[in-house]
């Protein structure tokens, strides 16, 4: 149960939701995430974190972020 509330916890805002929505599209970097949002780098990266932390994104050798299979099924 704790897990789940972490996970909700961290959809709940909405520049993370947003970052999801954006991933689902395809990999992106944290320039290109934080130029959509119109918000800093060191703040995009804070949240796309976050992301990373619950599962829901991962980066891979390139630096791209994407969702995960976890992550993926949570948008669906």
């Amino acid at each position: 149960m704790e897990r789940l509330c972490d996970l909700l916890f961290e959809v709940s805002n909405e520049v993370r939701l947003t970052r999801l929505q954006h991933l689902e599209e395809g990999p992106s970097n944290i320039s290109r995430l934080s130029k959509e949002l119109d918000i800093s780098n060191q703040e995009c990266s804070r949240h796309v974190s976050r992301l990373v932390d619950a599962d829901l994104a991962e980066r891979d050798s390139e630096g791209q972020y994407g969702l995960t299979e976890y992550g993926s099924l949570f948008m669906q």
